[in-house]
Protein backbone atom coordinates (compact mmCIF):
# COMPACT_ATOMS: atom_id res chain seq x y z
CA UNK A 1 0.00 0.00 0.00
CA UNK A 2 1.27 3.47 -0.85
CA UNK A 3 0.69 6.68 1.06
CA UNK A 4 -0.23 9.48 -1.35
CA UNK A 5 -0.52 12.92 0.21
CA UNK A 6 -0.50 16.49 -1.04
CA UNK A 7 0.16 19.81 0.61
CA UNK A 8 1.48 23.30 0.16
CA UNK A 9 1.80 26.80 1.46
CA UNK A 10 -0.89 29.17 2.70
CA UNK A 11 -1.18 31.23 -0.50
CA UNK A 12 -1.09 28.25 -2.89
CA UNK A 13 2.04 29.31 -4.79
CA UNK A 14 3.92 26.17 -3.69
CA UNK A 15 2.45 22.64 -3.85
CA UNK A 16 4.01 19.22 -3.20
CA UNK A 17 3.24 15.49 -3.34
CA UNK A 18 4.32 12.62 -1.12
CA UNK A 19 4.19 9.10 -2.56
CA UNK A 20 5.71 6.74 0.03
CA UNK A 21 5.36 3.15 1.16
CA UNK A 22 5.53 4.46 4.73
CA UNK A 23 6.86 7.42 6.69
CA UNK A 24 10.37 7.02 8.06
CA UNK A 25 9.40 9.05 11.13
CA UNK A 26 6.69 11.33 12.42
CA UNK A 27 7.06 13.53 15.44
CA UNK A 28 7.20 16.88 17.14
CA UNK A 29 10.46 18.84 17.05
CA UNK A 30 11.17 21.15 19.98
CA UNK A 31 14.63 22.34 18.87
CA UNK A 32 15.41 26.02 19.28
CA UNK A 33 15.94 26.57 15.54
CA UNK A 34 12.48 25.17 14.70
CA UNK A 35 11.01 27.37 17.41
CA UNK A 36 12.66 30.48 16.00
CA UNK A 37 11.97 29.77 12.31
CA UNK A 38 8.26 29.05 12.91
CA UNK A 39 7.44 31.19 15.94
CA UNK A 40 5.93 28.14 17.65
CA UNK A 41 6.99 26.04 20.67
CA UNK A 42 6.96 22.82 18.62
CA UNK A 43 6.79 21.73 14.98
CA UNK A 44 5.07 18.52 13.86
CA UNK A 45 6.96 16.77 11.05
CA UNK A 46 7.05 13.64 8.94
CA UNK A 47 10.07 12.20 7.16
CA UNK A 48 10.28 10.55 3.74
CA UNK A 49 12.97 9.94 1.10
CA UNK A 50 13.82 13.17 -0.68
CA UNK A 51 14.86 11.41 -3.89
CA UNK A 52 11.99 8.97 -4.43
CA UNK A 53 9.02 9.90 -2.23
CA UNK A 54 8.70 13.68 -2.32
CA UNK A 55 8.47 16.32 -5.03
CA UNK A 56 7.33 19.88 -5.52
CA UNK A 57 4.56 20.07 -8.13
CA UNK A 58 3.99 23.82 -8.30
CA UNK A 59 6.34 26.71 -7.68
CA UNK A 60 9.89 26.77 -6.37
CA UNK A 61 10.42 27.38 -2.68
CA UNK A 62 13.05 29.75 -1.36
CA UNK A 63 15.87 28.28 0.73
CA UNK A 64 17.09 29.48 4.13
CA UNK A 65 20.33 28.01 5.51
CA UNK A 66 19.36 27.83 9.19
CA UNK A 67 22.66 26.28 10.36
CA UNK A 68 25.98 25.08 8.98
CA UNK A 69 24.43 21.68 8.21
CA UNK A 70 20.75 22.32 7.44
CA UNK A 71 18.35 24.28 5.31
CA UNK A 72 14.65 25.02 5.27
CA UNK A 73 12.43 25.62 2.27
CA UNK A 74 9.60 28.13 2.42
CA UNK A 75 7.25 30.15 0.25
CA UNK A 76 8.76 33.55 -0.52
CA UNK A 77 5.26 35.05 -0.91
CA UNK A 78 3.44 33.94 2.26
CA UNK A 79 6.46 32.71 4.33
CA UNK A 80 5.05 29.23 5.04
CA UNK A 81 7.91 26.92 5.99
CA UNK A 82 7.47 23.65 4.09
CA UNK A 83 10.47 21.39 4.61
CA UNK A 84 13.73 20.84 6.45
CA UNK A 85 16.84 19.11 5.09
CA UNK A 86 19.89 18.12 7.14
CA UNK A 87 23.25 17.31 5.53
CA UNK A 88 23.68 14.65 8.24
CA UNK A 89 20.62 12.83 6.79
CA UNK A 90 21.03 13.50 3.03
CA UNK A 91 18.43 10.94 1.92
CA UNK A 92 15.66 12.44 4.06
CA UNK A 93 13.32 15.40 3.88
CA UNK A 94 11.25 16.46 6.89
CA UNK A 95 7.92 17.93 5.83
CA UNK A 96 6.07 20.21 8.24
CA UNK A 97 2.99 18.07 8.84
CA UNK A 98 0.69 21.03 9.26
CA UNK A 99 1.27 21.97 5.59
CA UNK A 100 -0.43 18.76 4.41
CA UNK A 101 -3.89 19.21 2.94
CA UNK A 102 -4.99 16.74 5.62
CA UNK A 103 -2.53 16.87 8.56
CA UNK A 104 -4.53 14.13 10.33
CA UNK A 105 -2.98 11.63 7.87
CA UNK A 106 0.39 11.79 9.67
CA UNK A 107 -0.02 11.86 13.46
CA UNK A 108 3.22 12.39 15.42
CA UNK A 109 4.74 9.36 17.16
CA UNK A 110 7.46 10.97 19.32
CA UNK A 111 9.00 14.21 20.60
CA UNK A 112 12.60 15.14 19.70
CA UNK A 113 14.97 17.80 21.05
CA UNK A 114 13.01 18.02 24.30
CA UNK A 115 16.04 19.67 25.92
CA UNK A 116 14.72 22.87 24.27
CA UNK A 117 11.14 22.40 25.47
CA UNK A 118 9.80 25.71 26.82
CA UNK A 119 8.72 25.45 30.45
CA UNK A 120 5.13 26.59 29.86
CA UNK A 121 4.46 24.01 27.11
CA UNK A 122 3.20 20.82 28.73
CA UNK A 123 3.23 17.45 26.96
CA UNK A 124 0.71 14.93 28.18
CA UNK A 125 0.24 12.69 25.13
CA UNK A 126 2.28 9.70 26.35
CA UNK A 127 4.55 9.67 23.27
CA UNK A 128 8.27 8.85 23.69
CA UNK A 129 10.54 11.84 24.37
CA UNK A 130 14.14 12.28 23.30
CA UNK A 131 16.50 15.07 24.33
CA UNK A 132 18.13 15.08 20.89
CA UNK A 133 17.43 13.37 17.59
CA UNK A 134 15.91 10.02 18.52
CA UNK A 135 18.12 7.92 16.21
CA UNK A 136 21.24 9.13 18.05
CA UNK A 137 19.73 8.34 21.45
CA UNK A 138 18.58 4.87 20.33
CA UNK A 139 22.06 4.11 18.96
CA UNK A 140 23.65 5.27 22.24
CA UNK A 141 21.28 2.97 24.22
CA UNK A 142 22.23 -0.01 22.01
CA UNK A 143 25.95 0.73 22.34
CA UNK A 144 25.78 0.85 26.15
CA UNK A 145 23.75 -2.39 26.41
Amino acid sequence: MTIKLTGGCHCGAIRYEIDAAQFKWTGYCHCRICQLTTGAPTVPFLTVSVATEFRYTKGTPAIYHSSNHAERRFCSLCSTQLDFRDNNRPDDVDILTITLDNPNEAPPSMHVFCESLVSWYHIEDGLPRYNGWYKEEEQNKEASS
